[in-house]
């Protein structure tokens, strides 16, 4: 006896991918990069700013240290200063709720206004 699995897989293409990065100062960068809870905020914090669910937004963290050096009473001395990028992705699902066109032109003009 033998059986024939079938697999039926419904796929939704986005209407629209919008990727972009941030990058944010923050006194610990690497425990704030590791912190499931602080890219839940992240991305909590785009989708408000552009005007989408959060479910919409997908982030990714990462450590950028630039040593800075900066004289004091003529000696040398290294500071780190803590940044974290933000890479983000904003996928607009094609549920047929949006345009995708101008969803896209909202959300570009939002984190444009937003960065100024």
């Amino acid at each position: 006896t033998s059986a024939a699995a079938t697999t039926t897989t419904t796929s939704h293409m986005p209407v629209a991918i919008v990727q972009g990065e941030i990058t944010l100062s923050v006194s610990d960068p690497a425990t704030f990069a590791s912190d499931p809870l602080a890219a839940a905020a992240v991305a909590a914090s785009v989708a408000t700013l552009v005007g989408v669910p959060s479910s919409y937004v997908q982030v990714e963290l990462q450590v950028s240290v630039r040593r800075l050096l900066y004289a004091i009473d003529h000696h040398a001395h290294r500071r780190l200063q803590g940044q974290v990028i933000v890479t983000y992705t904003i996928t607009l699902p094609s549920d047929g709720t949006a345009d995708a066109a101008a969803s896209v032109d909202n959300i570009e003009a939002s984190l444009t206004t937003a960065s100024e």
